[in-house]
């Protein structure tokens, strides 16, 4: 009965919108990626980078991170790493605890970055706040400019 009571006119703007924001993902990751690619960090860097998100992961029951790359970045006059990797989130559904993984773009701020990111929240948003090290998403269509 609810099937037949949508039209398909509404259907089709569904989709569209469906599409439009799909490709506008594929097309700032891919962005993201390639701008990485001229970045990336050493191997002592990336070593340093999974240390510092598995002491995270060990304290975080909410989240779980990943690091597939990273690289270095200069943004309002501040160095810092953007990460391209897993991110896994606890979620619950009828049947209980889920966990739901995805690939993201985000940062590893130390205390000293926590609040310069905090103050540039149009950019940085707090995916995980701890010490020595938080994680911020990322908008990185706010960082084209670059």
């Amino acid at each position: 009965m609810f099937a037949s009571s949508i039209t398909p006119l509404v259907l089709i703007g569904v989709l569209v919108v469906f599409l439009v924001l799909t490709v506008r993902y594929f097309v700032i990751r891919a962005k993201a990626l390639r701008a990485m690619s001229k970045r990336k960090v050493d191997d002592v860097t990336m070593a340093a980078i999974n240390q510092a998100l598995a002491a995270i992961n060990e304290q975080c029951n909410e989240h779980k991170f990943n690091a597939d790359c990273a690289a270095t970045f200069l943004f309002r006059g501040r160095s810092f790493w953007l990460v391209f990797g897993y991110v896994g989130s606890l979620g619950w559904s009828r049947f209980g605890a889920t966990w739901s993984t995805g690939k993201c773009l985000y940062t590893l701020a130390d205390s000293l970055q926590q609040e310069w990111m905090k103050e540039n929240s149009d950019v940085f948003t707090p995916a995980y706040t701890g010490m020595p090290y938080s994680i911020f998403s990322v908008r990185f269509s706010r960082l084209e400019a670059l």
